[in-house]
């Protein structure tokens, strides 16, 4: 039997089993079912076709169509939306979603999913806002999306708030929301709201007991981060062993924990552990590398390392950058450091000073000199080291005068 409107398989098996028991044949319950509901086959027809073209990443040819649609509905556009989203233009999606003036809870919950999904937290929760403001009532998918990967310790207080509000509507119930709320927490440091909210859940499943491995894996490096920042080693070298799992931030502390007392086995070791893991290679701790190696005067492993760091990484951040001037600099290799340090965009006082360094120990005062002023002009704060190149290299130009500026210079930031 031919059917007017495509229905779904589960729709179908209703309208049948409703067919079977009034004795009305298929097509009489799906003609009354269309009059019912107002279904519109030409505007169905569109929208199918609309969805087939954005599935197909045809989006210029979906809203040609769109605009010949002689009757539009909140389906229509929620595709395209969908459509723009998907493909990472979020500029277009926004600028058609304003243009609605009729949102469904779909609509609304697509362009903040795409904000959620971009990192865009703070646009995600202020478009929260705007629907809640609009009496708009948020379902428990809108919330899930909302929540899904956020990881902004700047929205804690947003998250508070929209925490409340799941409350009150009774979406705390739902063990889909609890979990990525319980995600939240963990993820915004949130700590003691996220056991709360485990130990009053109704019940669990397996994600939220993944969650809470997670959750424990971001508690576990926190606490390492304290341990090292406050030299308590043995604590560090304790909690890494006890922890259930780690990440690429566990093995980043450990390490540079480990590099900060002196204990360059250690480091060396857990590095090279680190390098058998799946943790993006881009977030390994180079510059702790580069300094062992600078320290220890091993231009081997500084360029080991300087080849690991031009694999994994297209464009090296200016921490990574700085630490291959200064252990090439420390390493004698001056015309390496040299070619790096003029690519820097952004110098640090560490790049300066081994740049600074390096022309004192060639006997090249004078450019030594010239660095130091323009590292002032800069605006770059000096240290010990940079004070202690600069006087040694008036010391050998005989200047006094130059030393006594440098040493007032050096008092006046307190360093002497």
């Amino acid at each position: 039997m031919k059917v007017k409107a495509p229905y779904r398989a589960n729709q179908l098996k209703t309208l049948a089993a409703l067919a079977a028991f009034s004795g009305q044949t298929l097509q009489t319950c799906i003609d009354a079912r269309i009059v019912k509901t107002g279904f519109d086959p030409i505007t169905s027809r569109f929208n199918f076709m609309i969805k087939d073209l954005s599935e197909r990443g045809q989006l210029f040819q979906a809203r040609q169509l769109l605009d010949q649609m002689p009757n539009r509905n909140s389906f229509s556009t929620d595709i395209i939306i969908s459509g723009y989203v998907k493909s990472g233009n979020l500029t277009v999606a926004r600028r058609i979603f304003d243009d609605t003036l009729e949102r469904t809870v779909v609509t609304w919950t697509t362009m903040i999913g795409a904000y959620s999904k971009s990192n865009r937290f703070g646009d995600a929760f202020k478009l929260f806002a705007e629907m809640h403001g609009s009496g708009s009532e948020p379902d428990y998918v809108t919330y899930i999306t909302l929540l899904t990967g956020c990881n902004d310790l700047k929205m804690a207080k947003e998250l508070y708030q929209v925490h409340a509000q799941i409350v009150k509507r009774g979406h705390h119930l739902n063990l889909r929301v609890c979990n990525t709320l319980l995600d939240s927490y963990f993820k915004t440091g949130g700590l003691d709201s996220a056991r709360r909210i485990f130990m009053e859940m109704g019940g669990w499943d397996s994600v939220s007991f993944n969650v809470m491995i997670t959750g424990n894996v971001f508690v576990g490096n926190a606490f390492l981060d304290f341990y090292s920042k406050h030299d308590c080693v043995d604590e560090v070298t304790k909690l890494f062993n006890e922890m259930p799992e780690w990440d690429g931030i566990s093995y980043n502390v450990t390490i540079t924990a480990y590099a900060w007392v002196g204990k360059v086995k250690e480091s060396t070791d857990l590095f090279q552990e680190l390098q058998f893991t799946t943790f993006d290679r881009k977030n390994f701790p180079f510059p702790t590398m580069l300094s062992i190696a600078a320290s220890s005067l091993d231009l081997q492993m500084g360029r080991q390392l300087h080849a690991q760091v031009v694999v994994s990484m297209d464009d090296p951040d200016f921490r990574v950058s700085n630490s291959l001037v200064d252990m090439y600099a420390k390493c004698g290799k001056f015309e390496e450091a040299d070619r790096i340090f003029l690519k820097l965009s952004s110098r640090s006082t560490v790049p300066w000073t081994a740049m600074i360094s390096a022309n004192v120990q060639r006997g090249l005062h004078e450019n030594g000199l010239k660095l130091f002023y323009e590292m002032r002009r800069a605006d770059v704060s000096a240290d010990q080291a940079t004070f202690a190149c600069v006087l040694k290299a008036s010391a050998n130009l005989a200047s006094i005068l130059l030393g006594k500026t440098v040493t007032f210079l050096r008092n006046q930031i307190r360093l002497s």
